[in-house]
């Protein structure tokens, strides 16, 4: 067997022009390849000759063309032909220019409305799948491609690839489908007992744990290793709102519905879940889904900055949605800026003190008055640089404690959205002065990472996590604190992977 594929080869008259990756897995390589006749591009994804000899991986190999070319959907990759050459096995496909999912997250979590779109899409492909008795079974961020398309909603469509370990429902009780198959984030609890056990309702898990991350910035239960099973299998997700409270009500509802335990709970067809998502728009203010007059927020994601995957922060643009409005973030620095507005979800008594108060003037005044979590979210969002200078200023006479705790955090948290870290800085350490609290102290890490003080941020972090370890926004930190750079930068000190 040959080692190696020379460049120049043809191989289903597709000559091999460039090698592009090589797998993650060690199982095999991928090459760019144009026609000899009609200059069309595709890609070639080869086995390694080691990996071809053996007839499980092959099997498998050849079963993501058998089950994506089963499927006719503008979303899910093409398959144009499948076979050996010189003893190992390929796949030639359709060549895709753009991003994957994984590679967006990488700057954080997607404004609320583009979440919105990608994950409908999506359900609209596997939906097709599902018709086709294909159970995608691996479903996750990296196996979403967005490419340019100004026919849908945002100018942009999710491809779906990868149906390497897809179960063809046809084969169900032949003993082919023993074993657990996935990627453990995005895994659903039968996926986790057996893989026996799975239907299509295992890939709308899936397809939650992924809407979960692009609005919240991390799946419900982390990257982590072994325990992820036993958390899919056992624990309940923070509610997404507790780590994202610009998220609209009725979007979290149909995340969590989607991560229910007991498959019978969850929507019982990619069907019922567009619907549910169009009506949730809906009642969330947000465009439809499925028009094709919404903005094109290419050029914003493109310019973010590298930022924490796993940080519960917004973009400005995603900050919108609590006053009511999707709005482009303008192109410069503060389009990569996560707020992490969940410090203000947990203010708890000072709410109530706030909310106690009554006074007319306090109603009107985003900075000084609260009634809800959301309420406060809302208040950083429309806060002016002027008010953020202001709390800056005396005390005002008569305030109480939590009320003044609430009013440094607000202001706080625009200081971060208008870059002003060091106002930040002054802010959160009178915030918690008045009251050391896991989530003002995480914010003065996220705000040392912003200014790339690293080493202070880790430690910062790892304090959070030490002190506070039952706090849902300690386990955050300790999730945050090893991806920290260890020494400063001049730009963001997070590293994703």
């Amino acid at each position: 067997m040959k080692d190696c594929i020379v460049l120049g080869e043809v191989i289903h008259g597709y000559r091999i022009e460039q090698a592009l990756a090589s797998d993650k897995g060690g199982f095999g390589d991928v090459f760019f390849a144009r026609h000899v006749n009609s200059g069309a591009e595709a890609v070639v994804k080869m086995l390694k000759p080691e990996m071809s000899a053996l007839r499980d991986v092959v099997e498998r190999f050849f079963n993501e063309a058998r089950a994506a070319a089963s499927v006719r959907h503008p979303g899910v990759v093409q398959i144009h032909n499948v076979g050996y050459h010189l003893d190992r096995a390929y796949l030639l496909m359709e060549r895709l220019h753009g991003d994957d999912l994984e590679t967006r997250l990488a700057t954080g979590p997607l404004p609320v409305d583009r979440a919105v779109v990608f994950v409908r899409q999506t359900a609209g492909a596997i939906g097709a799948a599902h018709q086709c008795g294909v159970v995608h079974r691996d479903l996750k961020p990296a196996n979403l491609f967005v490419v340019a398309d100004p026919d849908v909603a945002g100018g942009e469509r999710v491809k779906v690839l990868d149906f390497g370990i897809a179960k063809l429902t046809v084969d169900a009780g032949r003993g082919r489908t023993q074993g657990v198959f996935g990627t453990p984030p995005y895994m659903s609890p039968e996926q986790c007992a057996s893989a026996a056990a799975v239907d299509g309702r295992a890939d709308l898990y899936s397809l939650g744990c992924i809407f979960y991350e692009l609005v919240c910035g991390r799946p419900p239960f982390g990257h982590g290793g072994a325990e992820l099973i036993a958390a899919h299998l056992r624990d309940a997700p923070l509610p997404p709102r507790a780590l994202a409270p610009w998220l609209p009500p009725a979007i979290e509802q149909v995340i969590l519905r989607l991560l229910e335990k007991q498959p019978d709970r969850r929507y019982d067809s990619c069907a019922a879940l567009i619907a549910a998502l169009d009506e949730a728009a809906m009642l969330s203010g947000l465009p439809a889904a499925s028009s094709s007059q919404m903005p094109m927020p290419r050029g914003a994601s493109a310019s973010m900055p590298a930022a924490m995957s796993t940080m519960p922060i917004p973009m400005r643009s995603t900050l919108s949605l609590a006053a009511g409005a999707v709005t482009q973030p303008p192109a410069r620095r503060s389009n990569g800026l996560w707020i992490g507005l969940c410090v203000v979800t947990v203010v708890g008594a000072g709410v109530a003190v706030l909310a106690a108060t009554g006074s007319s003037k306090q109603a009107r005044d985003p900075i000084s008055s609260a009634g809800s979590g959301s309420v406060v979210a809302d208040a950083a969002v429309t806060v002016s640089p002027a008010r953020v200078d202001a709390a800056l200023a005396s005390d005002t006479p008569g305030e109480l404690p939590q009320a003044k705790l609430a009013r440094l955090i607000i202001a706080g948290a625009a200081a971060m959205r208008d870059n002003k870290y060091d106002q930040a800085e002054v802010l959160l350490k009178q915030a918690y002065a008045i009251e050391e609290r896991a989530d003002v102290l995480y914010y003065l890490c996220v705000n040392d990472m912003m200014r790339g003080r690293c080493r202070d941020a880790r430690a910062t972090c790892e304090r959070v996590s030490q002190k506070w370890p039952g706090d849902p926004i300690a386990k955050v930190a300790a999730d945050t604190s090893p991806r920290i750079l260890p020494e400063s930068t001049t730009a963001w000190c997070y590293q994703v992977h």
